[in-house]
């Protein structure tokens, strides 16, 4: 069978997908290179020895982001030597790539398992038919919903908004959610943290509908 040509995104906000797949097979090639040279002494020191190397990465991208208030983008613009940041960067992922291969190596992690990955007929999400079947994929979707609620709607029945949807679903279900943690977004969960929002066409403080969720951000 012949190799399968990748997807190719061209809208802009979408772009930087196109150049995944050539960034997992330079670390691919980086790795096996670094192992001939090295060997396995990046775990000679066992799994303490493992973080403690990994975290000093991440602490040396730390201070140099914290020049650029932690703008990442800024400070890879302002310094783009392959030996600056950047090579942190590709340092860290790599790492965390080795990490992951001696985890599957030793069983205690399986391929195609993550999260993101697993799609099943109900994630739990309670969209019930609009489920998508990946609680990653119907977390953004439902963002952008609330995002795109007109200001001018009315709540009630209809309204889209996070307030209205979670009046309906539990009225619809009439029951809690046991086994989700502080961060599910089904919404029963979502209800007992954030069950309030301002009269129809009433967009006050508290409103729970997508516009004024937004404006409040970074408040």
């Amino acid at each position: 069978m012949g190799e399968t040509t990748p997807k190719t995104y061209n809208a802009e906000d979408d772009q930087h997908l196109n150049h995944i797949a050539e960034i997992c097979q330079e670390d691919a090639s980086g790795l096996i290179t670094a192992h001939d040279s090295y060997g396995n002494s990046w775990k000679k020191r066992g799994g303490a020895g493992v973080y403690l190397t990994m975290i000093r990465k991440f602490d040396r991208m730390d201070l140099t982001a914290e020049k650029f208030k932690y703008d990442i983008f800024e400070a890879v613009r302002a310094d783009p030597r392959a030996e600056g940041i950047l090579d942190d960067i590709r340092d860290a992922r790599r790492y965390l790539v080795l990490i992951e291969a001696e985890l599957r190596n030793l069983g205690l992690a399986e391929g195609k398992s993550h999260r993101d990955n697993t799609v099943s007929e109900d994630c739990g999400c309670g969209r019930g038919e609009e489920c998508l079947g990946n609680r990653t994929a119907c977390r953004d979707k439902k963002r952008q919903e609330l995002i795109d609620a007109p200001q001018d709607a009315p709540h009630g029945e209809g309204c889209k908004c996070a307030s209205c949807r979670i009046e309906a679903t539990i009225a619809a279900n009439n029951e809690e959610c046991s086994d989700h943690n502080a961060d599910c977004i089904c919404h029963i969960c979502v209800a007992k943290r954030s069950r309030k929002r301002g009269p129809a066409n009433d967009h006050v403080a508290g409103c729970m509908c997508g516009p004024c969720v937004a404006s409040r951000v970074g408040d």
